[in-house]
C-alpha cells in the first residue's frame, strides 16, 4: 500500500497538544490577574508541520495500558509516550468541589467569538467553524452559515444513523461528526453556543478535543444570571448486551468507567475511569485522538468515508504496531479517546449529568442509543439545580 493510501489528505497544521496548554491569562480565585507565556508559533505547530511518512512503531519498549483498575500512568519514555502537561482548571474559573452545593448554579456562554478552520475526516472537505456566544436557555445550536443561516439544535431527536462518528440531521440538512467539539464545549461547562459551519462536517483538526478546548480559551467564558440545571439519574438503566452495553446509575458527580478490547498488541484489552470535571477533561482526555486499522482503510474509503484521513489527525495501526512516529499521548490513549466519544455523544441530553456511567465496549450508536433510552423514561431521572455558588469569571484578552 502506497503512502498516499496511507495518509490520507493532507490538511492544515493544527495546535499540538502541548500547545493547547498555554493560555494567555486567567483570573485567579482571589481575582487576581496571572499571566502565563504565550508559546510560539512555531512551538504551536511543532507536531502539525511535518506530514508524517509510514515508519512503523513497533510495541517494544512501549509502555503499555493499565489492566483492570490500576490507574497509573507510565512516564515518558524514548519510543515517543508522553505524559501531557498539567492545565490548571482556573483557566475557566471553576471550583472543583464535587459536591452538590458547590457545583456551577448557572449557565455560561462564551465571552466572545472564536473561529478555526480545518478538513472533514469522512468528507475531506475544508470547513470554517465559528463558536459565538448565545443567551441563556439556547443550548448548543449548529448554524449552516453556507444554508442560509439553518439551524439544527444538538439534540437526540436530530440524530442520524451513526457508525464512524455522530452526526444531526434536521429537515433534510446534516452536521456531522460533531462528538469532538461537543465534549469540549460539555465538559468545559458552556452551556449556551451558537456553533457556525460553512460547510457539513466539523474539523477533524488533530483528532482530539484538544483544539477544540483551545479555541474555548481563547474565547474566554461568561456567567450569565439564569439557573443551572442537571439531569440526575434517580435508577439504573442498562441499555445493549453482552458484547457491549451502557449502564447509568445514580451518581453525585459525572463519573466514567470505560473498557474497551481490541486483539491488538498496542491495545488489548484497557481500562479506564474519572470523575469527568473541566479539569480532568482538560488534562486526562480531550488530548486522546481518534485512532484506526490500516486494513480498514481501502474498505472505509470505498465507503466514501475517511477521505480527509491522515496521521496527522489519527493513529493508525497496522498488524504489528503503531505508524505515528511521534507515538502515543497516553499508554492507554485509545480508551481514553472512547471516552471522549462517550461524553460528546451524553452531551445530546442537553444537561450536564449526575450519574455514574459504565461502558463496555462502546460505540456512538450505542451511545446515542442510551441517551435516548434515558430520557424516554421519565422516571430514571431529574433536572436538579445546585445552590447558588459565587465563582471567579475567566478574563482572556
Amino acid at each position: 500500500m502506497t503512502r498516499e493510501h496511507v495518509i490520507g489528505t493532507a490538511v492544515a497544521p493544527h495546535m499540538s497538544a502541548r500547545a493547547m496548554r498555554a493560555s494567555p491569562l486567567w483570573m485567579r480565585p482571589n481575582g487576581s490577574e496571572h499571566r502565563t507565556p504565550i508559546l510560539s508559533r512555531n512551538a504551536m505547530q511543532e507536531r502539525g508541520l511535518a506530514r508524517f511518512g509510514c515508519r512503523r512503531m513497533s510495541t517494544a519498549g512501549v509502555a503499555r495500558a493499565p489492566q483492570g483498575p490500576e490507574r497509573t500512568i507510565a512516564p515518558p519514555n524514548e519510543q515517543g509516550v508522553k505524559r501531557p502537561r498539567v492545565i490548571s482548571s482556573a483557566l475557566f474559573g471553576h471550583a472543583t468541589c464535587l459536591s452538590l452545593p458547590a457545583m456551577r448554579s448557572l449557565q455560561r456562554t462564551l465571552a466572545r467569538p472564536v473561529e478555526i478552520e480545518g478538513t472533514g475526516l469522512h468528507t475531506g472537505v475544508r470547513t470554517r467553524l465559528r463558536l459565538c456566544p448565545a443567551p441563556a436557555y439556547t443550548g448548543l445550536l449548529f448554524r449552516r452559515t453556507d444554508l442560509d443561516g439553518f439551524e439544527i439544535p444538538a439534540s437526540p431527536q436530530y440524530v442520524a444513523r451513526v457508525s464512524y462518528a455522530t452526526a444531526l440531521v434536521r429537515a433534510g440538512v446534516m452536521v456531522a461528526t460533531v462528538e469532538h467539539l461537543l465534549a469540549a464545549l460539555y465538559a468545559c461547562g458552556v452551556d449556551n453556543a451558537i456553533i457556525e459551519m460553512d460547510n457539513l462536517e466539523v474539523p477533524i483538526l488533530d483528532g482530539s478535543a484538544a483544539p477544540f478546548v483551545q479555541m474555548l480559551a481563547r474565547a474566554g467564558l461568561r456567567t450569565s444570571d439564569a439557573p443551572r440545571h442537571y439531569v440526575r439519574v434517580r435508577k439504573p438503566i442498562q441499555i445493549g448486551d453482552a458484547h457491549q452495553r451502557i449502564l447509568l446509575s445514580p451518581d453525585t458527580a459525572f463519573r466514567v468507567s470505560c473498557v474497551i478490547e481490541f486483539p491488538h498488541p498496542m491495545i488489548g484489552r484497557q481500562q479506564h475511569e474519572l470523575v469527568v470535571t473541566e479539569e480532568t477533561f482538560v488534562e486526562e482526555l480531550a488530548p486522546a485522538r481518534t485512532f484506526g486499522f490500516l486494513e480498514d482503510v481501502e474498505t472505509l474509503r470505498r465507503k466514501g468515508l475517511i477521505r480527509g484521513g491522515s496521521l496527522q489527525n489519527a493513529i493508525v495501526l497496522d498488524h504489528a504496531g503503531i505508524l505515528n512516529p511521534e507515538g502515543l499521548r497516553f499508554p492507554d490513549e485509545f480508551v481514553r479517546h472512547k471516552i471522549v466519544d462517550l461524553i460528546g455523544d451524553l452531551a445530546l441530553i442537553g444537561h450536564p449529568l449526575l450519574a455514574r456511567v459504565e461502558a463496555w465496549r462502546p460505540g456512538h450508536a450505542l451511545n446515542t442509543t442510551a441517551v435516548a433510552a434515558l430520557l424516554r423514561d421519565p422516571e430514571a431521572w431529574e433536572l436538579v439545580a445546585p445552590a447558588p455558588t459565587r465563582m471567579a469569571e475567566p478574563v482572556i484578552s
